[in-house]
């Protein structure tokens, strides 16, 4: 499958997740609203979301029985370290995208768990893209860090294309 295909797969995923956390695409200038969902809604949309991304991981490696009965068990395994780390990152993203104003110090904490999410997912992202290849191979090991990388640029493209710049930092 073509990377464009591949890109279009996935912003239906994306779509998908966006919509289930309640989101909603406004004009340029307006924002995201607040999602007021509870913890057990949350955790049925990513869920769901990872359910999703899975099946579009499905869709888009090359793998024989033998590689998918040794990568789907690490796969699974990493998609569930990856959950602790990036719980919060959602709502510090769309808080960033969707105030013009903020205190010094919330924007700055912002920016900094933002950025620390980032670097653990980078930093786990290749553990686990090690260990597909060393347990299987090469190059179901790349297949994987491209598509989980295009989903994350997915995701976060989504989101801040909707984005308020900062215009002033309140008292």
């Amino acid at each position: 499958m073509a990377i464009m295909q591949k890109a279009l797969a996935m912003k239906k995923v994306v779509l998908l997740f966006v919509a289930f956390l309640g989101f909603t695409v406004f004009g340029v200038g307006q924002s995201i609203p607040e999602t007021g969902s509870t913890e057990q809604e949350r955790e049925v949309v990513r869920a769901i979301f990872n359910m999703a991304k899975k099946e579009f991981f499905i869709a888009n490696m090359d793998l024989d029985k033998s590689q998918a009965d040794i990568f789907w068990p690490i796969y699974d395994e990493y998609s569930a370290k990856k959950t602790k780390y990036t719980n919060g990152q959602v709502e510090r993203l769309r808080k960033l995208v969707s105030q013009e104003d903020f205190a010094s110090k919330e924007v700055e904490g912002i920016i900094k768990a933002i950025n620390e999410t980032e670097v653990k997912n980078s930093k786990l992202r290749y553990q686990y893209y090690q260990k597909i290849h060393k347990k299987v191979d090469l190059i179901t090991a790349v297949q994987f860090f491209q598509l989980d990388e295009l989903v994350q640029s997915e995701v976060k493209a989504f989101m801040m294309q909707n984005m308020k710049p900062i215009r002033r930092l309140k008292p």
